[in-house]
């Protein structure tokens, strides 16, 4: 997810054209990484702390380069691209790879979570979350995006969020879309 974001991230600033967009964090926050990665070469385990570093790095480096560059309407474009693209790659790993995107006996203590669906996600809860803030994202405020699309995209989340079986994320779907509705019409 965190490599999609920024992937697209990059994309939409053309950095080609303009190499400039990439350079956006502030000098503070490099040298405070700079001290990180030194910090790596007394580390108990560098390997984790290295992919934890990169890890922070580019959820703060894709922050500023959205931030910096992007508009309010841009960045909702973004991140229903990657909601959606999301979506996908659930569907598809439900459906090709079911022993993966399904929890299975083996892997869980609790086996009522048997057969509930989760994707890419490491639990249902989490994709769960991802189809209920799919929905919010598509239902309201589409912008240019055709109502065909729109309604596809909350339909197919709406089933894989059912399939879940993540509670939790079903009824917050249904309170945010209720006060967002209500905000709407008044």
């Amino acid at each position: 997810f965190y490599f999609a974001v920024f992937g697209l991230l990059i994309f939409s600033v053309r950095p080609l054209g303009h190499p400039e967009r990439l350079v956006v964090i502030p000098w503070p926050i490099v040298l405070a990484f700079a001290w990180c990665a030194i910090t790596l070469l007394w580390s108990l385990d560098p390997g984790v702390g290295a992919r934890r570093l990169i890890l922070t790095g580019l959820v703060i480096w894709s922050v500023f380069i959205a931030v910096r560059n992007l508009t309010f309407n841009d960045t909702v474009m973004l991140i229903r691209g990657v909601l959606l693209l999301m979506l996908v790659v659930n569907w598809i790993t439900v459906l090709r790879f079911p022993e993966f995107g399904t929890h299975q006996f083996n892997m869980e203590d609790d086996k009522q979570l048997v057969g509930d669906w989760r994707g890419i996600m490491m639990s249902k809860n989490i994709a769960g979350a991802l189809c209920s803030v799919t929905v919010l994202f598509f239902l309201f405020g589409g912008g240019k995006i055709p109502m065909w699309l729109r309604m596809g995209v909350v339909v197919a989340s709406v089933v894989f969020l059912f399939f879940s079986q993540s509670k939790t994320s079903g009824i917050m779907l249904g309170g945010a879309a209720l006060i967002a509705l209500l905000y709407n019409v008044f």
